[in-house]
């Protein structure tokens, strides 16, 4: 508990904190006079919209919306900085020459560059780059462009450009600043490069194999290299774009192929470019600038202010950032006629242009000074390129993208939105495998490939169409990839005969369950391979099998009356795994019934969880906890072991007894040279194997004999047979099982229509052939067991559950039906597997009758081991009348199919009907840590959906489920025995959140024991029937005051806070003998700051609520101590007595010894009263309130009940005790309003010490959750529940015990329901009597935040709809 608290709490302050810092900054800059805008949500601001716009490649329409909203100045918030941002040349003019604003780079970028370093070297580089320096270095480039275009393009149908130019400029780069030519050198100065440029933008925290981390380790090998990151990317994208234009403008290509062309005439063969060269290369420059003018290579600049600066008259304050992008000015209409159009000719006189309105390299003193170095990067290699080659897309062009691939004189293929690592990793991988004849298909997208739309078939049972779709498309060999893998799928009788024979293809685990099982015989190879499977194989031959038989027998017979026998309901698919466990580890282990196989049961069910599991060892994950079951398993299993080595060697066992004993023999004898730990990693390895695959077929079986009940006759007829010739209690021999042929040839067409396994992977080990096809070393083969099951070539009609198929099996093609494989590969178990399953039908169908619960659905595939397919059912037992050997029968009613959750839940009625063996764990989820299921239920109460998602809940996982709320695991109980339980039970006590804890003290709600007794006992006095009635003056007195001053004269009201203010009032005055003054108004104000903080977070921050409401605590507390010290002296003087007020009540009876709190804990009780009745009588009053506007007959029968009482009252006269009483109608409509609308949502409840509900065990320190609602509105106990009818309350006596429970039930009945029944009574009486009303505007239900508010709508013009909280009515007082 502490640990989920600390993490919650850690959670909250990641949350809160953003947003204090995000206020404080508000305040801070209040004075400032700062653009306009907004800098919305703290931290993320305005970062996914723009992200999001750059990604859709409208970023420019996103700017000139912020234009046209706030103008060419505005604030925002970008990367969890404020930001400025400028539009228009002079803003850039203002961002490039302003020496006050340095560049901001990301704190990546910064830790891998090194921000002084890169200011001392700017004058140095300046320098370098000037023309007069690159004029000397052309030649180096022309040598590089031409290098690179006779090895990466001459000879190349296909090649992809993004790379390929970031190459390029990259070895110019190396060869012209470091004088590095080609070389091993430089190849791994481009790796580290390319890690580095990948680091730039990432996460800067330094964990190992980060991208942050790898940058950093590049960086430290490359740091003289990091100044040109910019120049390393903006001159590839140039070049992109410019061929990605010159493909749609073939003019303009031609343009510059005549410009090229002219200047080659003039050189010698194999003669380099010059200076001059370049410098006559003008249209292709104008044709670049046209380019950087419609795709800039950087899409904004970032400049941070190191001291506060003015900006037409706007203050940006030190430390925010100014942004500027280039694209503004472009693309402004302003500046550049048809800014759309691609047109160089607009270059042709730049000086028309005006200035900073073209900013592509910058502007002034912060002209980029690389930007002839790009330049003459840029034309060398457009030179070689245009007279080179010709190109064209090859698919329709889809906005701003980035070429990928390019067809020599032929076609430039395009891909939208490619992450370029993608497209690298597949023109690598189709290039290494472009010599081989490999099937044919489709890798699909990298690492992806095929993988969601297989899963998405698996989980939708389609597999078998997805397969079928493929071999039509491909042929029975394709390509295809999957789980990030290049994978060979292989179909049909041929192909399961080459896989299950070939030596060369491995079985191919996860590595999640290669460091789950450790070293067995799924990681074994050679010699040492064959070693192992024969032992396993003789183990589990057929004469092994036949001295098991009694184990097993024992087994399923201890598991039917455990689990089965008396019970009215069971869920199958999990007794189905535990029955399996339990022959296995009797069998295998000669472990017994007992601790030590009930902790290897949870170690091992965690162990099969954590399988499919990402295999990062993060503590609370799915493998950090199966990791953790295998340590513990595997340290009980070394302990067996190593017990049957010993007796072994005593002389004490066989080999026969068990697995550890068998494989010691064989090992003593030289048949192999495992480890004891190698033995008991192959004795995980057989546990896993058998515990899904016969669960599996033992649960498809009763579900297909559920709905094959002639089948189900022959198999009960063939297994009564041979009861016959069984003496009781006579366990089955391997003569019996291998007369249930019929029960077999039933399993095995259970195995044929659903297998256990959806398929069999496989790795190449080397290189191989099929039919013809090429399967290179490391890609897996894969082929799917279903495919030929149920395929009409060797199957009549195979989707016909028909077991008659296998009266002769010899009659089916061989390597067409392989449920446990085939050949050299046949699965050692199958005999096992096969005897268990026919032992426990035998017992099964021998005493149990079953039908399906509900609809048989589609069947969905479970995660399981090896991604096997399986159901959950819910079973009714019904007793057979021919069940023999004593057992009580029962019938089975198996349930949904659900694999999901692996387990289907029955009706709420059947859990009720049907408690669970003592100690089970109760079903649900968790949900993701800390977090779990407290945001979809916070959802529900906002949108006044909780009922709906209580419902769901109890269908799906019972009455009774797990979940876990606000950080702690809870308990969801639903019913009327559930609310029994909870209210009456001494071991659950009321859980407050720390917030409340820390604002009320030491109140009844953190009391126990014998205290908590003798302070229950004395609020349920003081607020008991007789003494209400002494207070009846005080609370008729502050209504009528109440409404003449906030009522009377208005035309219009909001209710809920007026309704708030007034049960405030009351209790004032009742509770605390305060009467209107000063003090009352300080302690209001107080008091609201107070309750607002009771569900914040307990984080004591200045400026934030709880801080707010602990100082209103302090406030609160110091006066009604002064006020209970001025009562105590009051009553030592004689001068009150204890009905006047709570203090005094209290003060009285501790004079009697009634009990021991100090004035410092009656005070805190005090305020828990005032909490108490200050919320829910105020909502009680509001509802009623709206309640009666929308139902005016109620209303009219209310007003004539309340006229009835005041005609026998003189005027001013006021109630009585005997005038509440009367007011039996207006009570029942509150009543009814209680039962639709219950004030509060539910009640948490925290267990002191284990404790069992209806046979399900709740941990200690658990929350139990139950909601008044579930009953209130339940059509079993309320006829129709959701229409609002009073009149159900007249003979409130036959609404059923704890079904109505607004004010708690039992011991736990809410002491002050009399006070609150009392008080809205004569709020309603004046109130009803003196105004009629509407509501505003239209109304929208209500919200649960979490006590129910009313939401309505104030409509005005389109615009001005807005959601209004409390409930606004129009008044109007009756003539």
């Amino acid at each position: 508990m502490s640990m989920d608290s600390s993490m919650l709490l850690a959670l909250l302050l990641a949350l809160f904190i953003p947003i204090l810092l995000h206020l404080v900054t508000r305040r801070k800059y209040a004075s400032y006079n700062l653009p306009s805008g907004s800098l919305g949500f703290p931290l993320i601001g305005q970062t996914i919209s723009l992200l999001r716009a750059l990604r859709k490649n409208t970023d420019y329409q996103w700017y000139q919306d912020r234009i046209k909203k706030y103008g060419p100045v505005s604030k925002m918030s970008v990367f969890g900085s404020p930001t400025v941002l400028l539009t228009g040349p002079a803003a850039n003019r203002f961002a490039f020459c302003n020496p006050d604003l340095i560049f901001t780079q990301t704190k990546a970028l910064n830790a891998l560059v090194g921000g002084e370093e890169l200011k001392q070297v700017r004058s140095a580089v300046q320098g370098y780059l000037r023309p007069e320096m690159v004029t000397k270095y052309i030649w180096k480039m022309d040598k590089e462009v031409r290098r690179h275009i006779d090895l990466h393009w001459v000879g190349q149908k296909t090649l992809t450009v993004a790379p390929l130019a970031k190459r390029l400029t990259f070895n110019i780069t190396c060869s012209v600043f470091f004088g590095e030519e080609a070389g091993p050198i430089r190849e791994a100065l481009a790796t580290d490069f390319e890690a580095l440029v990948k680091a730039t933008l990432s996460i800067p925290v330094n964990i190992p194999f980060t991208k942050f981390n790898k940058g950093l380790s590049a960086s430290w090998r490359i740091r003289k290299l990091l100044s040109r990151i910019a120049r390393y990317e903006t001159t590839s994208v140039l070049i992109i774009f410019l061929l990605r234009y010159l493909a749609n403008e073939p003019d303009i290509l031609g343009n510059i192929t005549e410009e090229q062309e002219e200047i080659a005439r003039n050189k010698g063969p194999n003669e380099p470019l010059t200076w001059d060269d370049v410098s006559r290369m003008k249209y292709t420059w104008k044709v670049a600038m046209e380019t950087l003018r419609t795709v800039p290579a950087i899409f904004g600049s970032f400049r941070t202010a190191i001291k506060d600066i003015e900006y037409q008259g706007y203050h940006i304050p030190k430390g925010w950032q100014i942004f500027t992008d280039q694209i503004v000015t472009h693309l402004d209409t302003n500046f550049f006629d048809g800014p759309r159009k691609f047109d160089p000719a607009r270059f042709h006189n730049q000086s028309s242009i005006p200035p900073y309105c073209f900013v592509p390299f910058g502007g002034g003193p912060r002209m980029c000074p690389g930007n002839e170095f790009a330049k003459t990067g840029t034309l060398v290699a457009m030179h070689y390129l245009v007279r080179q080659f010709r190109w064209k897309l090859c698919c329709k062009e889809e906005g701003k993208i980035l070429l990928q691939c390019l067809f020599l004189d032929s076609q430039l293929i395009l891909r939208p939105e490619a992450p370029l690592d993608m497209l690298i990793l597949r023109v690598i991988h189709m290039r290494k495998y472009s010599s081989y004849n490999l099937p044919p298909g489709s890798l699909g997208f990298p690492v992806i490939g095929q993988s969601i739309s297989l899963l998405r078939a698996l989980r939708s049972n389609t597999d078998y169409q997805w397969y079928q779709d493929r071999i039509k498309k491909y042929g029975p060999v394709s390509k295809m990839s999957v789980f990030g893998s290049p994978m060979v799928l292989l179909t049909g009788p041929a192909a399961n005969r080459f896989v299950f024979s070939n030596q060369d293809l491995i079985i191919t685990e996860t590595k999640a369950a290669n460091a789950l099982i450790g070293r067995s015989i799924l990681t074994l190879s050679g010699e040492e391979l064959k070693q192992v499977r024969s032992a396993l194989q003789g183990y589990l031959r057929t004469e092994m099998v036949t001295k098991c038989i009694r184990k097993m027998d024992e087994e399923v017979r201890r598991h039917i009356d455990l689990n089965w026998v008396g019970q009215k309901t069971v869920t199958v698919a999990p007794l189905a795994k535990r029955l399996t466990f339990d022959i296995i580890c009797s069998v295998i282990f000669g472990q017994g019934a007992g601790p030590i196989r009930e902790a290897l049961a949870a170690d091992f069910k965690k162990m099969v969880q954590a399988m499919l599991s990402i295999p990062v060892n993060i503590p609370f994950t799915k493998f950090n906890k199966g990791l953790s079951a295998s340590r513990r398993v595997r340290k009980v299993l070394r302990q067996i072991a190593r017990d049957r080595e010993a007796a072994l060697q005593q002389g004490h066992s066989s080999s026969a007894d068990d697995f550890f004993t068998y494989m010691l023999v064989l090992r003593s004898e030289g048949t192999h040279s495992l480890t004891v730990e190698d033995i008991v990693d192959n004795a995980i390895l057989l546990l896993l194997a058998g515990y899904e695959t016969s669960s599996v077929l033992i649960t498809f079986l009763l579900r297909y004999l559920a709905n094959e009940p002639d089948i189900l006759g022959k198999i009960t007829e063939e297994q009564e047979e041979i009861a016959r010739y069984k003496g009781p209690d006579e366990p089955l021999t391997w003569d019996d099982v291998s007369r249930m042929k019929y029960t077999w040839k039933v399993a095995m067409e259970t195995l044929q229509t659903v297998p256990p396994i959806f398929g069999s992977l496989r790795t190449a080990i080397k290189d191989i052939e099929y039919q013809g096809y090429h399967i290179p070393k490391g890609w897996q083969v894969f082929t799917a067991i279903i495919i030929t099951h149920l395929d009409a070539n060797f199957f009549d009609d195979p989707n016909k559950f028909n077991p008659a198929r296998f009266h002769n099996q010899s009659s089916v093609p061989p390597y067409c039906f392989v449920p446990f494989g085939g050949g050299p590969r046949m699965c050692p178990g199958n005999e096992f597997a096969r005897t268990e399953t026919l032992v426990a039908m035998n017992y099964l169908v021998r005493q149990f009758r079953w039908k399906l619960c509900c609809k048989d659905e589609e069947v969905l595939p479970s995660e399981m081991s090896r991604m096997a397919r399986q159901v959950a059912h819910i079973l009714r037992l019904e007793r057979r009348p021919s069940a023999a050997r004593g057992s009580p029968s029962a019938a089975l009613t198996a349930g949904r199919w659900r694999c999901a959750s692996g387990q289907a839940s029955p009706p709420a009625s059947y859990l009720q009907d049907a408690p669970q063996q003592a100690g089970s764990a109760v079903r649900g989820s968790l949900g993701f840590p800390v977090i779990g299921q407290t945001i979809s239920l916070l959802r529900a109460l906002h949108s006044n959906t909780d009922y709906q998602w209580c419902q769901d809940r109890i269908e799906k996982y019972g009455a009774v489920s797990k979940m876990s709320l606000f950080g702690s695991p809870t308990v969801l109980l639903a019913g009327p025995g559930a609310n029994h339980f909870v209210f009456s039970n001494q071991d659950l006590i009321f859980t407050e959140t720390k917030a409340i804890n820390a604002l009320v003290g030491r109140s009844i709600l953190t009391l126990s024991g014998e205290e908590l007794k003798q302070v229950r006992g004395a609020l349920h006095g003081y607020l008991r029937p007789e003494m209400v009635t002494k207070y009846m003056r005080k609370m008729d007195e502050e209504v009528r005051r109440h409404i003449d001053l906030n009522w009377v004269g208005h035309k219009t009201v909001t209710v809920a806070p007026l309704a708030r203010r007034l049960a405030f009032d009351i209790i004032c005055s009742v509770i605390f003998g305060q009467g209107v003054g000063p003090i009352r108004e300080a302690l209001a104000a107080d008091f609201e700051t107070m309750v607002k903080a009771m569900l914040s977070i307990p984080v004591n921050i200045p400026f934030t609520k709880f801080n707010k409401g602990l100082n209103a605590s302090r406030r609160i507390r110091k006066v009604l101590r002064q006020i209970a010290r001025d009562m105590e002296g009051a009553l030592q003087q004689g001068y009150s007595s204890s009905a006047d007020d709570f203090f005094t009540y209290m003060l009285v009876l501790r004079s009697k010894g009634t009990h021991s709190l100090t004035v410092e804990d009656i005070v805190d009780n005090a305020i828990v009263l005032l909490a108490a009745g200050y919320e829910t009588s105020s909502v009680l009053i509001t509802f009623l309130i709206r309640c009666l506007a929308n139902e005016p007959d109620i209303f009219g029968k209310i007003t004539d009940e309340q006229e009835e009482i005041a005609r026998s009252k003189g005027p001013n006269e006021p109630l009585t005790w005997d005038d509440v009483s009367r007011m039996k109608y207006t009570w029942k409509v509150a009543l009814e309003i209680l039962r639709t609308i219950s004030p509060i949502f539910g009640s948490f409840r925290i267990a002191i010490k284990d404790i069992e509900y209806r046979g399900y065990h709740i941990p200690k320190g658990w929350q139990v959750f139950h909601a008044q609602s579930i009953t209130h509105l339940d059509g079993k106990f309320f006829n129709d529940p959701i229409k609002f009818d009073p009149t159900r309350f007249d003979n409130q006596s036959l609404i059923p015990p704890y079904c109505f429970v607004p004010f708690g039930g039992g011991p736990s009945m809410c002491p002050g329901n009399e006070f609150a029944r009392t008080e809205t009574l004569v709020a309603m009486h004046y109130l009803v009597r003196q105004f009629r009303w509407k509501l505003c505007c239209k109304e929208e239900g209500y919200r649960k935040d979490p006590l129910p508010t009313p939401m309505v709508y104030r409509v005005g013009s389109v615009v001005d709809v807005k959601v209004v909280k409390g409930l606004r009515c129009a008044i109007s007082q009756p003539s």
